[in-house]
């Protein structure tokens, strides 16, 4: 038992090694145009990143691998029902194109899993999505959409 603890310690201590690993933080607006019954639903979630970029000495072009768990922050009423997307969670692969030092630009290709509460009952999906975004020192804008529901982020990226 001990040799499979520490072997999984070492692998995982050389796969951070490898990777530099960032911590990001969104503010998200969270929507979807035609909800149920050509109803809008609209909130406002945060979602937080754990990433990996693999080739962060690249002056052009990096490979990033983030996990993401996020939660809705306000509600929406639907159809005189009660809507929230209580959490959110899933894995993305973000190519980025370094412009220079400040500028990037990036895609992100997502698979994730979303909870939503209506009027008390909970239902789940699971969905993959893309996007674009760009990030000018540490800041992000974005843009990602999942079957109909769709997000705008703004973030921060913290390295370490």
């Amino acid at each position: 038992m001990m040799k499979k603890t520490l072997l999984a310690l070492t692998a995982a201590l050389s796969f951070n090694a490898a990777a530099n690993p960032y911590l990001e933080f969104d503010l998200n607006y969270v929507y979807d145009n035609d909800f149920v019954a050509n109803e809008d639903f609209s909130q406002t979630a945060v979602t937080g990143r754990y990433g990996f970029n693999f080739n962060e000495n690249s002056d052009t072009f990096q490979h990033k691998v983030e996990a993401y768990f996020g939660f809705g922050l306000t509600d929406d009423s639907v159809l005189n029902s009660e809507v929230e997307l209580t959490h959110f969670w899933g894995l993305s692969y973000r190519p980025t194109y370094k412009i220079n030092n400040d500028w990037d630009v990036f895609a992100r290709v997502s698979h994730g899993r979303f909870y939503v509460e209506v009027d008390a009952i909970n239902a789940s999906d699971t969905e993959t999505g893309y996007g674009l975004g760009a990030s000018y020192k540490g800041f992000n804008l974005s843009f990602e959409q999942f079957d109909d529901i769709n997000f705008v982020n703004l973030g921060y990226s913290f390295k370490y």
